[in-house]
Formats: structure tokens, sequence, C-alpha cells
């Protein structure tokens, strides 16, 4: 939530959910455009509860391997439906087709998909303190390789080449706000390259989930004593 991309991206498959699986109708008409694809391999959206962690990752790309298909079904949904649905239809549809919504779930999927496997690993009954530490040990690890230039350039290009495959839009800067005078000295920073904005979103993201880990695991107060018994139990 504090990353305002992957806040918004989130919200956004959790409405694409909704709005095509809660409507037989509209779920009919996308496996109709999902089956009309004989090279796609069959799927299907993912619910996003956002009290379970271990299916964001997988809502997210359940969203991005059909993205033609969920915006070929708005479309038909927003100029054949005369109601609420058809307007919410457009307004998902027009965020699909920005380059930086593509771009946050692209993310999401990145940094997702790794913190759930080590959440799944935590879950395990017989897991040991120490086990538990290796696996903390390693996600920091990955996260601390994705923030570095050259990830971050090889990921943005992946990203360029599929929304280009998609016909979506190019990237963009933000559009800048000028803050209101009694806010002097406060000002925003104005990037200069669209790359440069999305790179510090990116940075930013990373350095939060690494900063929590830190903050959540790295406590020797409660670490050491453990690993501790657990050295002696095993001698």
């Amino acid at each position: 939530k504090q990353i305002n991309l992957l806040r918004d991206a989130i919200q956004l498959v959790r409405e694409i959910v909704q709005l095509i699986n809660c409507s037989p109708k509209r779920k009919h008409l996308f496996s109709q455009y999902l089956l009309a694809d004989s090279d796609r391999p069959s799927g299907g959206l993912k619910p996003l509860c956002p009290t379970r962690w271990t299916v964001r990752a997988a809502a997210m790309e359940a969203v991005i391997n059909q993205y033609d298909v969920i915006m070929e079904t708005l479309e038909d949904v927003h100029l054949n439906t005369r109601d609420e649905y058809g307007l919410k239809a457009g307004g998902i549809l027009a965020a699909l087709e920005k380059f930086d919504t593509f771009f946050s779930l692209k993310l999401g999927c990145l940094l997702f998909g790794c913190s759930e496997n080590t959440s799944k690993v935590l879950q395990a009954k017989d897991i040991t303190m120490q086990e538990a530490v290796s696996a903390i040990t390693v996600t920091q690890t990955f996260y601390k390789r994705q923030r570095e230039d050259d990830a971050f350039n090889t990921f943005f290009d992946r990203v360029e080449q599929d929304a280009r495959s998609l016909n979506i839009g190019l990237p963009v800067l933000p559009r800048y706000r000028k803050p209101p005078k009694r806010f002097d000295g406060d000002t925003q920073h104005e990037f200069r390259q669209p790359r440069d904005y999305f790179r510090q979103q990116y940075f930013e993201a990373c350095d939060i989930l690494i900063g929590e880990l830190s903050d959540r695991f790295e406590q020797e107060d409660v670490m050491k004593p453990v690993l501790c018994m657990e050295s002696k139990s095993a001698c």
C-alpha cells in the first residue's frame, strides 16, 4: 500500500475478477474469447483475497497471461451493456491500456512471487528456525539483486517489449502538479525520462520489502535463543 502503483494494481485485479466472475453472462463471454485463441492454454481468473498473501502473485499472473482476452471482454461489455457495469468495464479497459498498469502488474508478479514462496515455506508444520532463517536470507538476497540497475533495465526492457506486443501505450511521466503556495519548500521531484520515474518506483518497492523483512525477522532476542536450543538438540 506504500507504493501507489502496486496498491492500484492490486485493486484493479480485484475489480476485474469481480466484474467478470460475478456475472454468469460476462464469465461466459470471457470464456468464449478465451476459447477462440486455440494456442492459449485454458485458464481463468483467480480471486484475490486481501488476507491471504499466497494468492496475490497467482491472481496478477492470471491477468497478465490473459491480458488481451480480458481487454476484448471488457470492450465488448463496455460497447454492448447499457448499465453501470458497461461504464465500469470502460474504466477498467482504459486503465489496462496504460503502460503504468502493465508495469505494476509485472512488478507485482516479480516481487510477490518470491514472497509467496517464502510464506509457504514458513508455514510448513515441521520447519526449523534455521530453515526459516535460511528462507528469509534467500528472499532478502533475491530482492537485493533485483535492486540493481542491470536488473531493473532488464525488467523494464522486457515489460516494454511485452507492452508493445499488446498494443499498450508507451511509458509516460505522471503529470507534474505544482504544490500550493502554502507548501513553499515542499517541491515535487520532476523526472526527465519515464524510465527514471519507473526506476524510482521499482527501487522503492524493493527497499520497502527488504526493510520489512529485516524488521520482522532480524530480531536477535527472539531468534538467537531458539537457534541455540535447536543446535543443542541436534547435538
